[in-house]
């Protein structure tokens, strides 16, 4: 790696690291379960709204075990690809960069987002995801004057770009062009 560069994140090295979150798959359970215990409850002592909560009840047992379970693929479908060196590198100044808010947010307008050779690259304060996700204002390495060299995968599920490796040398670049929470790049 040519001097400058610090490598501030590596998954490439340690493929079996890429897990699913498996506390946050255990937070979702423990709602359904509780969820199921209302609406038996519900029945028992018979609520006015039982009917919508066991609607509610189905669509959620239904659908998040599939949620779950498609999450779950897609990370294993990317540490398959670091364990099979099937991922892409690219290298350069930023386009431009848009900083990520350091609270996070429940839509993509909070993430933090810069383009380097072509590529978007998208990240959220407290996403649950097995790539680098941290924020430039929450200590995260990438800011607009960064150069970087970044190793990725696509994530087919979400379309999503997912950093791997990412190695940084920082103020070595003209100040990429800043963007504000939604605005178009």
């Amino acid at each position: 790696m040519p001097s400058g560069f610090s490598t501030v994140f590596d998954l490439t090295g340690n493929p079996e690291l890429i897990q699913p979150a498996l506390w946050f798959y255990a937070v979702i359970i423990f709602a359904g379960i509780v969820l199921l215990l209302l609406t038996v409850a519900g029945w028992k002592w018979r609520w006015r709204r039982r009917w919508s909560l066991s609607v509610f009840t189905v669509v959620w047992a239904a659908l998040v075990p599939y949620l779950l379970l498609d999450d779950a693929r897609d990370v294993a479908a990317t540490r398959r690809a670091v364990e099979s060196g099937a991922f892409d590198t690219v290298e350069g100044c930023l386009d431009y960069f848009r900083p990520g808010d350091p609270n996070g947010s429940k839509s993509m307008a909070g993430n933090e987002e810069w383009r380097v050779a072509g590529k978007v690259f998208s990240y959220g304060q407290g996403e649950v995801r097995p790539g680098y996700h941290l924020v430039s204002d929450r200590g995260g390495a990438v800011s607009a004057d960064s150069r970087v060299r970044v190793s990725f995968v696509l994530s087919h599920r979400d379309s999503r770009l997912e950093i791997v490796r990412l190695a940084v040398a920082k103020h070595t670049c003209p100040a990429a062009r800043l963007v504000r929470p939604f605005e178009q790049p």
